[in-house]
């Protein structure tokens, strides 16, 4: 199966303060902006007071008839990213940690590690600050699941793959990191390799284990 990019369009849900050379951000506003609104979610079990959402976005997950589907959610200024069943019945979600103004999930990739094994990767800006200096970054999420079972579904906090910093009235730095697929040790699982310069993360991950990294 050859790999499933998905870029999903959202908006800042937010105000933020426009940023020293802003035009050379990586990230774009990607989703559509849906009403404020007041509800009561009672899964949560609390009261929110104000909640964006994205429309359903179609993936195929398990192999079976009918497309699963991903949404992401504000809530009360909180990230959220939330998987549903072909009848558009959640299954699972996870909080992403924002760390600043203007967070967002900008780009879900679906990558097939092996005959056995998929996961979604989210790519998550956490958002920026700016109170003394200007400071954004960005990190990657896990979604996995084993034998096109979605029962098996797993979260995993990855690594940070993008870092912006400028100091007040400074010059504007960036590091990209580059992520790539590959089976290092020929066991037929693919791993995830994040890198920049002479820095190498790489994430495998274990059947009924999960993800770990050296």
């Amino acid at each position: 199966m050859e790999k499933i990019s998905i870029y999903v369009i959202l908006i800042f849900f937010l105000n933020f303060t426009n940023a020293t050379c802003q035009d050379e951000r990586l990230f774009r506003n990607l989703m559509g902006e849906r009403e404020k609104k007041s509800f009561k979610e009672g899964i949560l079990q609390k009261s929110l007071h104000w909640h964006a959402i994205s429309p359903f976005y179609e993936v195929e997950m398990d192999g079976l008839p009918g497309k699963e589907s991903f949404r992401v959610e504000k809530r009360d200024g909180e990230d959220w990213f939330s998987l549903f069943n072909q009848y558009k019945e959640k299954i699972f979600s996870k909080k992403l940690d924002g760390l600043g103004k203007g967070s967002k999930v900008f780009r879900v990739s679906l990558r097939v590690l092996s005959k056995n094994l998929k996961t979604l990767i989210v790519y998550f800006y956490n958002g920026f600050t700016d109170v003394i200096n200007f400071e954004g970054t960005g990190r990657l999420y896990f979604f996995t699941w084993e034998d096109n079972n979605l029962k098996t579904l797993n979260s995993f906090k990855g690594p940070v793959f993008w870092h912006e910093f400028s100091p007040r009235n400074g010059h504007y730095h960036r590091r990209v990191y580059e992520m790539s697929l590959y089976d290092s040790n020929g066991d037929g699982v693919k791993e995830i390799i994040v890198k920049h310069g002479p820095t190498t993360k790489l994430f495998f991950y274990k059947k009924k284990k999960g993800w770990k990294s050296f």
